[in-house]
């Protein structure tokens, strides 16, 4: 039986990310099960079309995953991207979802520096590469350090300026 490393490792495919639930997958995993492609739904405010960003979109960077050596999200919800990446748009498609913005589940705030460091700089990577290749329907927030304040500045910096990466995403228990 594969560990959930490997499982990950395979799933990943070229581009390094895995799209996973929090909890609140239920509606995304209905969504994903149609298997003809659907048309996106515009959303109309005034009866003018607005673009709808969902910003509660996590994913797993298996590269970092493996480094960390330790089960990633300890309470899994719902795999969503062990299908495709067309499986993913179709579900963001069936919820009316412009752009997502993708962001990792902090489990890395018990770790020492230069493992902290190793592990934000492969996930920040990933994202601003995946991102940067899907424009038109992906953005994300970087990872940080925060129990290293001036090295988390530093990462927010980089990830921002210099990676494109739209913000940060904090975890609710440091």
């Amino acid at each position: 039986m594969p560990t959930r490393r490997s499982f990950l490792r395979n799933v990943a495919g070229a581009s390094g990310l895995v799209f996973v639930g929090c909890g609140f997958g239920g509606v995304a995993a209905q969504a994903g099960q149609t298997s003809r492609p659907t048309k996106r739904a515009p959303v109309l405010l005034r009866g003018r079309r607005i673009r709808t960003v969902d910003i509660h979109a996590h994913c797993v960077v298996a590269a970092a995953a493996d480094l960390l050596k330790r089960q990633v999200n300890r309470q899994p919800a719902h795999l969503l991207d062990g299908q495709a990446f067309t499986d993913r748009l179709r579900v963001m498609d069936a919820q009316g979802i412009d752009i997502a913005v993708l962001s990792i589940n902090p489990n890395w705030y018990d770790i020492d520096r230069d493992l902290a460091s190793q592990v934000i700089r492969i996930q920040n990577e990933a994202l601003a590469e995946f991102c940067a290749s899907h424009r038109d329907r992906f953005a994300a927030f970087a990872s940080v350090a925060l129990q290293f304040p001036e090295l988390a500045a530093e990462q927010l910096e980089q990830a921002v300026k210099k990676m494109g990466l739209r913000g940060v995403a904090i975890g609710g228990s440091v």
